[in-house]
């Protein structure tokens, strides 16, 4: 046991003692890795980030939900099936829209947003390989810098943009939300089309009275609902925050001391190790 420690200890003083000769080999390396690291990191585009907050609204569909709950029972006297009113927030519904690759893809090709969001652009777009799968690189490039985020606290829904374009980034935002919203609505209005035409045809068929103004009470509300919507200027939500251009100094990236902190650290232990390994490939060539 004694001679173990021992000979630990001999390792120690070794190591020690190798990387105090080779102190300014590592010196060296370490501050041509933080130069190098530090023009790297100044050539880096800062990263802006515009974001909205939103409070979702229930739509129609939600709204009559508990309407057509209560009718459950008597449909089903009559053998009526009327379907359920339907339950999904706004918040869901939003999400498959803006993360659905047909939507992101023709928001930014219709929009000529191609340049702005795909990195050197100018050069790739000429490749081979982005014209065979242009649809992926614009879509991953879009999701890399976008973000919509639900609060499960409050409710409150944030999406957000980011972009070395401080403007562009607003502007994708913005354009976003009235694409979304009208996408949002335009299946909304088509499900409540539908509803209303199964209802009546129930209307029609059925001879329970007490039903029949039921659904003609369902089927006027939805009318209703469909109306009011329409003249929304966003369906199944309110602008609580507006996005805003970011200020030039709030950036969201790069962290550039952090970067410079670990090349430090990194280039260290990769130094020391090094100067380790040298060492010991000399002494068994020498043994």
């Amino acid at each position: 046991m004694t001679n173990t420690a021992h000979n630990d200890e001999i390792d120690l003083k070794d190591i020690l003692r190798i990387i105090w000769k080779r102190k300014f080999w590592i010196a060296g390396f370490v501050i041509f890795v933080c130069a190098v690291t530090v023009f790297t990191v100044l050539k880096m585009d800062n990263i802006y980030e515009s974001k909205a907050v939103l409070r979702p609204v229930q739509n129609s569909t939600n709204q009559m939900s508990s309407a057509l709950s209560n009718l459950g029972g008597l449909a089903n006297l009559a053998g009526i099936n009327i379907g359920s009113g339907g339950n999904v927030s706004p918040y869901n519904s939003m999400n498959a829209i803006v993360n659905d690759a047909d939507f992101i893809y023709s928001f930014v090709t219709e929009n000529k947003f191609e340049s702005k969001i795909v990195d050197d652009y100018s050069e790739f777009s000429l490749t081979e390989k982005y014209k065979e799968n242009q649809k992926f690189f614009v879509v991953k490039a879009f999701k890399d810098n976008f973000g919509f985020i639900e609060d499960s606290k409050t409710g409150l829904m944030t999406m957000y943009f980011q972009n070395k374009d401080r403007e562009f980034s607003k502007k994708v935002v913005d354009m976003l939300l009235k694409e979304t919203s009208l996408k949002y609505q335009t299946i909304e209005m088509e499900n409540i089309d539908e509803r209303i035409n199964k209802y009546k045809n129930e209307i029609d068929k059925t001879s329970d009275i007490a039903l029949k103004n039921k659904l003609a009470e369902v089927v006027a509300g939805l009318i209703q609902n469909k109306v009011v919507s329409q003249a929304q200027e966003y369906y199944g939500f309110d602008i609580i925050v507006k996005s805003g251009v970011p200020d030039s100094l709030d950036k969201i990236k790069p962290k550039r001391g952090i970067i410079c902190i670990v090349a430090f650290f990194l280039s260290v232990c990769v130094g020391s190790f090094a100067v380790l390994a040298i060492e010991s490939l000399k002494d068994i060539n020498i043994g």
